[in-house]
């Protein structure tokens, strides 16, 4: 990739070679109790009571 080092590639691809391993292996299941928190956590805008603190 352009822009990038031959070192920051490789770091990429060995990241990605491991989670592929590990997603092959199947020595972990998704729960979906964690996937709910994580999508409440780190993908839903937070929740405002008063609709003053959206305005700018």
């Amino acid at each position: 990739a352009p822009g990038f080092g031959p070192d920051v590639n490789k770091r990429v691809c060995e990241f990605l070679r491991r989670l592929a391993d590990g997603l092959e292996r199947d020595d972990h299941e998704l729960r979906s109790t964690a996937m709910k928190r994580d999508f409440i956590s780190h993908r839903l805008p937070p929740y405002l009571l008063d609709q003053a603190e959206l305005e700018p």
